[in-house]
């Protein structure tokens, strides 16, 4: 198509004439002259306005292949969900049932019910059109349908970085977890209780674990067993030394600083990068983020999927955690605090299983 008018014409046709926006985002050729134009369509914030960008996303799922129109359905749907208020994008679950998986106007109110429910919490008192919309998606099997329309405080960090685009994971030296977070020194007892750690092997839970990493370039997740209880005081940078993980090739207690944290934490990474996506990846934005985050969370702690959202942030207070870096110029070929790298430890309540995730996307 031809250039696209100026940015205050644009604004023009926004406020007057919003479907002008739907015609031109429709003969679009890039994505994104298409986000350009579905964001204006979105800080409108009218009913008009809203009613053609939900229109723009179906049209584009039935004239585009997949592998175009998802991405530009899951950032429309984001888009629409950073206003302040909701009163106009009620109206689109009203009359309407999800229809297949495959159906964009199923999709693209899927994201955007999911988006809300991050941002603004849902399932209070006159929310009943967004549970009964919920509860077809669990029906038809929808991913998404498996989080929950409350918004727990726990990910209180996601919903800040769901308000933003663009983020990228980056990396933490060992000088700044240090200022950061607590650091539990190296014990003789954490090298002993490393140099006996027994790896599993376990290729599903590993994927699952890492599903909120893949976007970027090269992932990892290791679990191992100990032969007895380990002492709380013993979980630290001497045991992960220890260790056989590709991401802790070359370390040594000297090399690695780890420092306690807690599982928002990990959440928080895992949500920042599948929510921007990697150098070479689309992002998924809130939605398909909160998902990936919360999957790959109950595989790092060994939980049934079945287990409540609610009992999963129990458990995870239950749980130990670690978050580990290396100093610059080691013979190790993950940590160069360059572009994202990020490491945590988990260990369990019985003290006896220790998982490793970590991330790289330096070459």
């Amino acid at each position: 198509m031809s250039e696209l008018p100026d940015d205050a014409s644009l604004k023009v046709y926004a406020a007057t004439d919003p479907e002008r926006l739907h015609d031109l985002a429709r003969a679009a050729d890039s994505a994104r002259a298409i986000g350009k134009l579905s964001e204006l369509l979105a800080d409108q914030q009218s009913r008009e306005a809203t009613d053609w960008a939900i229109r723009l996303a179906e049209r584009l799922g039935e004239e585009r292949e997949p592998g175009v129109w998802r991405p530009v359905v899951r950032r429309i749907a984001w888009q629409l969900a950073q206003r302040p208020s909701i009163v106009h994008l009620k109206p689109q679950f009203e009359k309407h049932v999800p229809v297949s998986l495959d159906d964009p106007g199923t999709e693209v109110r899927a994201c955007l019910l999911y988006e809300m429910a991050l941002r603004f919490g849902l399932g209070r008192r006159h929310d009943e059109v967004y549970v009964a919309y919920g509860e077809a998606l669990r029906i038809l099997g929808h991913p998404l349908a498996w989080l929950p329309l409350g918004s727990l405080y726990f990910e209180s960090r996601l919903r800040r970085g769901a308000s933003m685009e663009g983020l990228m994971l980056g990396s933490r030296t060992p000088e700044q977890l240090r200022l950061a977070y607590p650091e539990p020194p190296p014990t003789d007892g954490g090298a002993r209780a490393g140099r006996t750690a027994r790896r599993v092997p376990d290729e599903t839970r590993a994927a699952a674990a890492t599903e909120a990493f893949a976007p970027l370039g090269q992932y990892e997740a290791a679990f191992y067993t100990l032969p007895e209880p380990l002492d709380p005081a013993d979980f630290n940078a001497a045991l992960l030394a220890e260790l056989d993980a590709e991401c802790l090739e070359a370390v040594t207690s000297d090399t690695i600083t780890a420092v306690h944290t807690t599982a928002d934490d990990l959440a928080d990474d895992f949500f920042t990068a599948a929510f921007g996506g990697g150098l070479w990846t689309e992002p998924l934005h809130g939605a398909y983020a909160r998902l990936l985050t919360w999957r790959s969370l109950y595989a790092v702690m060994d939980l049934d999927t079945g287990a409540s959202h609610y009992d999963a942030v129990r458990l995870a207070s239950d749980h130990r955690w670690l978050r580990f870096a290396l100093s610059r110029y080691t013979a190790n070929r993950w940590f160069h605090g360059d572009f994202t790298d990020a490491g945590f430890a988990c260990l369990d309540p019985t003290r006896t299983r220790v998982a490793v995730i970590a991330v790289t996307e330096t070459d």
